[in-house]
């Protein structure tokens, strides 16, 4: 799994996202997802809110279901 399906399956079952999350979701430390996170979001598959919630763009969704 990677971080951008954990995302996408995150943001289904509660409807938000943040980086905490995906890190307890996948089992790894904050510092391992920020720069994998960081790559989706210039990517255009993920953008930030100013709260810091993470949100999929219509591309990373694209994306997400065929993983």
């Amino acid at each position: 799994m990677d971080y951008l399906e954990a995302a996408y399956v995150l943001k289904l079952r509660k409807g938000y996202v943040r980086n905490a999350m995906i890190c307890r979701y996948m089992g790894y430390s904050q510092a391992s997802i920020s720069v994998g996170i960081k790559m989706l979001r210039e990517d255009g598959c993920l953008v930030r809110d100013s709260d810091g919630f993470l949100d999929i763009t219509e591309k990373g969704e694209t994306l997400a279901k065929k993983i």
